[in-house]
């Protein structure tokens, strides 16, 4: 499983790495957000709500080439009204752990650049 798509999204990108840096930096702040809210959706009953803030990481981690996150957060997104709770939470640490990979392999790929 791949953690981070680099040359594809690049080449999405017209080969830019300074827009590449600036989308990875979005969405480092904008991913655990969205995880708060679906730990919260979750601890809350609210399936609907974690449905939405699954699929919002699936989309951005799909745009920044975070593939492994992409397809936890799917699986999550389709499980959380058919998984049991803690079958549900189990996968939800796992995206978590996962989108840490990410993101350091995203600083990795932007100080490679820079060099």
């Amino acid at each position: 499983m791949e953690h981070l798509e680099i040359t594809e999204t690049l080449a999405r990108l017209g080969g830019d790495m300074e827009l590449l840096g600036e989308l990875y930096a979005a969405f480092r702040l904008d991913a655990p957000l969205k995880l708060d809210k679906l730990a919260k959706a979750m601890a809350d009953g609210e399936l609907v709500e974690a449905r939405k803030q699954a699929h919002s990481i699936k989309g951005a981690a799909a745009t920044v080439g975070a593939l492994a996150s992409r397809q936890l957060a799917e699986r999550l997104e389709k499980g959380v009204n058919n998984l049991p709770a803690q079958e549900s939470e189990a996968l939800r640490a796992e995206l978590v752990i996962e989108l840490q990979v990410a993101f350091a392999a995203m600083d990795k790929a932007v100080e490679a650049a820079n060099k």
